[in-house]
């Protein structure tokens, strides 16, 4: 979150809010060769014994179960690509989106899409939702 309250050169326009929204990976790739490293392990022991008492079959399962745990967090971490922008200044409100194969999206809006009847953020109203959404409040429902 950037708060630039000057305008900056070249006559821009003043930024009240700019940030940048990513989705969170609570695997960080290091993880994820570790991972893989075990997964793989306990798959290459457990196919070894299957072979040896004859179930020779279960090993390409085993390989099978390996890939498609591969495939699926790569599939996550190409989607943690995808990211959001949003800029606020008086004039506009920009949500620009982008998808995980990079291709954007820009919605362009007043600032009133976001602010009270006089233009101003309704502070009362911003407080009471931040509390019902704090840890341990009583949620009515």
């Amino acid at each position: 979150m950037i708060a630039d309250p000057e305008p900056r050169d070249g006559g821009e326009e003043e930024v009240l809010f700019d940030a940048e929204l990513t989705p969170h990976r609570s695997l960080p790739p290091e993880g994820f060769v570790l991972l893989m490293g075990l997964v793989g392990l306990v798959s290459f022991a457990a196919g070894a014994l299957f072979f040896v008492v004859g179930a020779w079959p279960v090993v390409g399962f085993l390989g099978l179960d390996l890939l498609l745990i591969y495939l699926a967090f790569r599939a996550s971490y190409r989607s943690g690509r995808a990211y959001e922008t949003l800029r606020l200044t008086r004039r506009d409100l920009t949500l620009k989106r982008v998808d995980s194969w990079g291709r954007a999206q820009r919605l362009v809006g007043p600032p009133a899409a976001v602010a009270g009847p006089e233009g101003q953020v309704d502070q009362q109203q911003v407080e009471a939702e931040e509390a019902d959404h704090r840890p341990g409040a009583d949620h009515e429902e």
